[in-house]
C-alpha cells in the first residue's frame, strides 16, 4: 500500500517531475495520485479535479502552511487551480511513485526468499489487466 511516508523520498528523488511548479503543488498532485492509486480508478481524478476546483480554494497562511477553504457556487480564479487529470495522474503513478515503491520493496526484501504470483486477464472490452502479488517475510 502506498503511504505518505514515501513523499519526501519521492520529491527528492525524481527530477522528471521538477517542472516550473512549486513543491506544494507537487506534493498535492502526488498525494492525490497516491489516493487514486490506492482507492479509485484513474478516470475518477478528472471529476474529482473539477469538484475541488469548483468548491475549494487553496491558499497559504502566514506560517506558510497550506490551507483549503470551502467556497460554494464560485469557481476558483486562483493560480493554484488543480490541473491534474488522468494522463498526468497516470504519469505520476508510473514515473514518480512506482520507482520509489520498487526501490523500497527491493530494500525491504533484500536477500530474503520471496514468491511472485502473476495473474493476467482480459475483459469483455478486450482490456488486458495483469496483477502481481509479491509474498515475502522479513
Amino acid at each position: 500500500m502506498l503511504s505518505l511516508y514515501l513523499l519526501p523520498y519521492v520529491l527528492s528523488m525524481n527530477s522528471d517531475f521538477r517542472v516550473a511548479i512549486s513543491n506544494t503543488k507537487k506534493k498535492r498532485d502526488i498525494i492525490l495520485s497516491m489516493y487514486i492509486a490506492n482507492h479509485a480508478t484513474i478516470r475518477s481524478i478528472d471529476h474529482l479535479g473539477e469538484i475541488l476546483n469548483e468548491h475549494f480554494v487553496a491558499s497559504q497562511d502566514e506560517d506558510g502552511k497550506s490551507t483549503c477553504t470551502c467556497v460554494h457556487n464560485t469557481r476558483s480564479k486562483s493560480a493554484d487551480r488543480l490541473a491534474l487529470h488522468r494522463t498526468k495522474c497516470a504519469a505520476i503513478i508510473v514515473n514518480v511513485i512506482m520507482p520509489c515503491i520498487v526501490d523500497e520493496l527491493k530494500k525491504e526484501i533484500g536477500t530474503n526468499y520471496y514468491s511472485i504470483i502473476v495473474d493476467e486477464s482480459t475483459d469483455v472490452g478486450t482490456v488486458k489487466v495483469m496483477a502481481y502479488c509479491i509474498r515475502y517475510f522479513h
